[in-house]
Protein backbone atom coordinates (compact mmCIF):
# COMPACT_ATOMS: atom_id res chain seq x y z
CA UNK A 1 0.00 0.00 0.00
CA UNK A 2 1.39 3.41 -0.95
CA UNK A 3 1.70 6.38 1.39
CA UNK A 4 -1.16 8.11 -0.45
CA UNK A 5 -3.42 5.09 0.01
CA UNK A 6 -2.59 4.89 3.72
CA UNK A 7 -3.43 8.57 4.13
CA UNK A 8 -6.74 8.14 2.35
CA UNK A 9 -7.69 5.13 4.46
CA UNK A 10 -6.94 6.63 7.87
CA UNK A 11 -10.13 6.32 9.88
CA UNK A 12 -9.17 9.03 12.31
CA UNK A 13 -9.34 11.79 9.77
CA UNK A 14 -12.69 11.96 8.03
CA UNK A 15 -13.59 14.98 5.93
CA UNK A 16 -16.71 15.99 4.13
CA UNK A 17 -16.75 15.31 0.40
CA UNK A 18 -17.58 18.98 -0.13
CA UNK A 19 -14.18 20.03 1.24
CA UNK A 20 -11.61 20.63 -1.46
CA UNK A 21 -8.16 22.03 -1.00
CA UNK A 22 -6.81 23.70 -4.15
CA UNK A 23 -9.96 25.67 -5.11
CA UNK A 24 -10.22 26.88 -1.51
CA UNK A 25 -6.63 28.08 -1.53
CA UNK A 26 -7.07 29.95 -4.80
CA UNK A 27 -10.26 31.59 -3.57
CA UNK A 28 -8.87 32.61 -0.17
CA UNK A 29 -5.43 33.67 -1.38
CA UNK A 30 -5.96 37.48 -1.43
CA UNK A 31 -7.16 37.44 2.20
CA UNK A 32 -4.17 35.48 3.53
CA UNK A 33 -1.33 36.98 5.53
CA UNK A 34 2.04 37.24 3.74
CA UNK A 35 3.44 34.24 5.63
CA UNK A 36 0.36 32.15 4.82
CA UNK A 37 0.63 33.11 1.16
CA UNK A 38 4.03 31.41 1.09
CA UNK A 39 2.35 28.19 2.21
CA UNK A 40 -0.43 28.62 -0.36
CA UNK A 41 2.01 29.27 -3.18
CA UNK A 42 4.06 26.20 -2.31
CA UNK A 43 1.00 23.94 -2.19
CA UNK A 44 -0.38 25.26 -5.48
CA UNK A 45 2.98 24.81 -7.20
CA UNK A 46 3.78 21.34 -5.80
CA UNK A 47 0.56 19.65 -4.60
CA UNK A 48 1.83 16.10 -5.13
CA UNK A 49 4.93 16.76 -3.03
CA UNK A 50 2.93 18.42 -0.25
CA UNK A 51 0.67 15.35 -0.03
CA UNK A 52 3.67 13.44 1.30
CA UNK A 53 4.97 16.12 3.67
CA UNK A 54 4.49 16.76 7.36
CA UNK A 55 3.59 20.21 8.64
CA UNK A 56 7.18 20.67 9.77
CA UNK A 57 8.54 19.74 6.33
CA UNK A 58 6.09 22.03 4.53
CA UNK A 59 6.92 24.91 6.84
CA UNK A 60 10.64 24.43 6.25
CA UNK A 61 10.16 24.20 2.47
CA UNK A 62 7.92 27.29 2.35
CA UNK A 63 10.15 29.28 4.69
CA UNK A 64 7.63 29.63 7.53
CA UNK A 65 7.02 28.10 10.95
CA UNK A 66 5.02 24.94 11.56
CA UNK A 67 2.43 26.99 13.45
CA UNK A 68 1.88 29.10 10.33
CA UNK A 69 1.11 25.93 8.37
CA UNK A 70 -1.41 24.85 11.00
CA UNK A 71 -3.06 28.29 11.19
CA UNK A 72 -3.20 28.43 7.41
CA UNK A 73 -5.01 25.08 7.37
CA UNK A 74 -7.47 26.22 10.00
CA UNK A 75 -8.17 29.47 8.15
CA UNK A 76 -9.31 27.37 5.20
CA UNK A 77 -11.79 25.57 7.44
CA UNK A 78 -9.80 22.42 8.22
CA UNK A 79 -9.08 21.23 11.74
CA UNK A 80 -5.38 21.15 10.96
CA UNK A 81 -2.78 20.28 8.35
CA UNK A 82 -3.58 16.55 8.46
CA UNK A 83 -7.16 17.18 7.40
CA UNK A 84 -6.03 19.62 4.71
CA UNK A 85 -3.59 17.03 3.40
CA UNK A 86 -6.29 14.37 3.25
CA UNK A 87 -8.48 16.72 1.20
CA UNK A 88 -5.52 17.37 -1.08
CA UNK A 89 -4.85 13.63 -1.50
CA UNK A 90 -8.47 12.94 -2.39
CA UNK A 91 -8.50 15.80 -4.84
CA UNK A 92 -5.33 14.64 -6.56
CA UNK A 93 -6.72 11.11 -6.77
CA UNK A 94 -9.93 12.23 -8.50
CA UNK A 95 -8.64 15.06 -10.70
CA UNK A 96 -7.18 14.14 -14.12
CA UNK A 97 -3.60 15.26 -14.62
CA UNK A 98 -3.48 18.22 -16.97
CA UNK A 99 -0.96 20.78 -18.07
CA UNK A 100 -1.87 24.33 -17.10
CA UNK A 101 -0.05 27.59 -17.43
CA UNK A 102 -0.03 30.95 -19.11
CA UNK A 103 0.04 31.11 -22.88
CA UNK A 104 3.66 31.67 -23.89
CA UNK A 105 5.02 33.27 -27.11
CA UNK A 106 6.55 29.96 -28.22
CA UNK A 107 3.43 27.84 -27.66
CA UNK A 108 2.00 25.96 -30.61
CA UNK A 109 -1.61 26.41 -31.68
CA UNK A 110 -2.41 23.06 -30.04
CA UNK A 111 -0.83 24.17 -26.75
CA UNK A 112 -2.68 27.50 -26.80
CA UNK A 113 -5.95 25.71 -27.47
CA UNK A 114 -5.39 23.23 -24.63
CA UNK A 115 -4.38 25.91 -22.12
CA UNK A 116 -7.33 28.18 -22.91
CA UNK A 117 -9.91 25.40 -22.79
CA UNK A 118 -8.44 23.73 -19.72
CA UNK A 119 -8.23 26.87 -17.61
CA UNK A 120 -11.87 27.72 -18.37
CA UNK A 121 -13.05 24.17 -17.75
CA UNK A 122 -11.12 24.08 -14.47
CA UNK A 123 -12.71 27.35 -13.38
CA UNK A 124 -16.16 25.78 -13.73
CA UNK A 125 -15.08 22.61 -11.92
CA UNK A 126 -13.53 24.60 -9.07
CA UNK A 127 -16.70 26.66 -8.72
CA UNK A 128 -18.81 23.52 -8.54
CA UNK A 129 -16.55 22.16 -5.80
CA UNK A 130 -16.61 25.16 -3.48
CA UNK A 131 -20.08 26.61 -4.13
CA UNK A 132 -22.18 26.28 -0.98
CA UNK A 133 -25.52 24.74 -1.89
CA UNK A 134 -27.40 26.48 0.91
CA UNK A 135 -26.19 29.87 -0.35
CA UNK A 136 -27.12 28.91 -3.91
CA UNK A 137 -30.59 27.86 -2.76
CA UNK A 138 -31.03 31.17 -0.92
CA UNK A 139 -30.07 33.10 -4.07
CA UNK A 140 -32.51 31.07 -6.18
CA UNK A 141 -35.33 31.68 -3.72
CA UNK A 142 -34.60 35.42 -3.59
CA UNK A 143 -34.75 35.63 -7.39
CA UNK A 144 -37.93 33.52 -7.54
CA UNK A 145 -39.64 35.93 -5.15
CA UNK A 146 -38.35 39.07 -6.87
CA UNK A 147 -40.47 41.64 -8.62
CA UNK A 148 -37.44 42.67 -10.67
CA UNK A 149 -33.78 41.63 -10.88
CA UNK A 150 -31.08 44.18 -11.75
CA UNK A 151 -27.54 43.12 -12.65
CA UNK A 152 -24.55 45.35 -11.92
CA UNK A 153 -20.92 45.06 -13.01
CA UNK A 154 -18.15 47.21 -14.46
CA UNK A 155 -15.55 46.33 -17.08
CA UNK A 156 -15.48 42.62 -17.87
CA UNK A 157 -18.00 42.02 -15.08
CA UNK A 158 -20.35 44.39 -16.90
CA UNK A 159 -20.29 42.08 -19.92
CA UNK A 160 -21.22 39.16 -17.68
CA UNK A 161 -24.03 41.25 -16.16
CA UNK A 162 -25.40 42.09 -19.61
CA UNK A 163 -25.34 38.44 -20.63
CA UNK A 164 -27.21 37.55 -17.43
CA UNK A 165 -29.86 40.20 -18.12
CA UNK A 166 -30.49 38.85 -21.61
CA UNK A 167 -30.77 35.26 -20.35
CA UNK A 168 -33.20 36.24 -17.59
CA UNK A 169 -35.37 38.21 -20.01
CA UNK A 170 -35.56 35.16 -22.26
CA UNK A 171 -37.08 33.08 -19.47
CA UNK A 172 -39.61 35.75 -18.58
CA UNK A 173 -37.97 37.47 -15.60
CA UNK A 174 -38.00 41.27 -15.60
CA UNK A 175 -34.30 42.17 -15.54
CA UNK A 176 -32.11 45.23 -16.06
CA UNK A 177 -28.41 45.90 -16.50
CA UNK A 178 -26.41 49.08 -15.84
CA UNK A 179 -22.72 48.97 -16.82
CA UNK A 180 -22.13 52.70 -16.21
CA UNK A 181 -21.00 53.31 -12.63
CA UNK A 182 -22.91 56.59 -12.23
CA UNK A 183 -26.14 55.05 -13.49
CA UNK A 184 -25.53 52.05 -11.24
CA UNK A 185 -25.45 54.16 -8.10
CA UNK A 186 -28.61 56.02 -9.10
CA UNK A 187 -30.48 52.86 -10.00
CA UNK A 188 -29.39 51.07 -6.82
CA UNK A 189 -30.71 53.94 -4.70
CA UNK A 190 -34.08 53.70 -6.48
CA UNK A 191 -34.57 50.00 -5.75
CA UNK A 192 -36.95 48.93 -3.03
CA UNK A 193 -38.57 45.95 -1.32
CA UNK A 194 -39.32 43.26 -3.88
CA UNK A 195 -36.31 44.18 -6.02
CA UNK A 196 -33.04 42.28 -6.18
CA UNK A 197 -29.58 43.63 -7.01
CA UNK A 198 -27.11 41.06 -8.33
CA UNK A 199 -23.60 42.49 -8.22
CA UNK A 200 -20.80 40.78 -10.17
CA UNK A 201 -17.23 41.54 -9.11
CA UNK A 202 -14.21 39.30 -9.59
CA UNK A 203 -12.16 40.71 -6.72
CA UNK A 204 -15.06 41.50 -4.39
CA UNK A 205 -13.27 44.78 -3.60
CA UNK A 206 -14.39 47.04 -6.47
CA UNK A 207 -15.60 50.32 -4.97
CA UNK A 208 -18.48 50.65 -7.45
CA UNK A 209 -19.70 47.15 -6.55
CA UNK A 210 -19.52 47.83 -2.83
CA UNK A 211 -21.40 51.10 -3.28
CA UNK A 212 -24.20 49.37 -5.22
CA UNK A 213 -24.57 46.68 -2.55
CA UNK A 214 -24.71 49.33 0.17
CA UNK A 215 -27.16 51.62 -1.64
CA UNK A 216 -29.44 48.76 -2.68
CA UNK A 217 -29.49 47.37 0.85
CA UNK A 218 -30.25 50.78 2.34
CA UNK A 219 -33.13 51.16 -0.14
CA UNK A 220 -34.67 47.91 1.09
CA UNK A 221 -33.75 45.67 -1.83
CA UNK A 222 -32.25 42.21 -1.41
CA UNK A 223 -28.71 41.71 -2.65
CA UNK A 224 -26.64 38.90 -4.16
CA UNK A 225 -22.92 39.14 -4.85
CA UNK A 226 -21.09 36.86 -7.30
CA UNK A 227 -17.33 36.97 -6.73
CA UNK A 228 -14.20 34.85 -7.05
CA UNK A 229 -12.87 35.64 -3.56
CA UNK A 230 -15.34 34.79 -0.76
CA UNK A 231 -13.48 36.78 1.91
Amino acid sequence: MTVLERLMNRESATIQSSQYCLPLIRGRYPALRPSERKVAEYILARPSEVALMSSVELGRAAGVSESTVVKFSQNLGFQGFTELKLALVRELATTPSRTFGDVEPGDSIAEVKDKVFQVNAQALLDTAKVLELDQLQRAVQIIEEARRVDFFGTGASGIVALDAQLKFLRIGIDAGCYPDSHVQATRAALLGPGDVAVVITHSGETHDAIDVLRLAGEAGARTICITNYPA
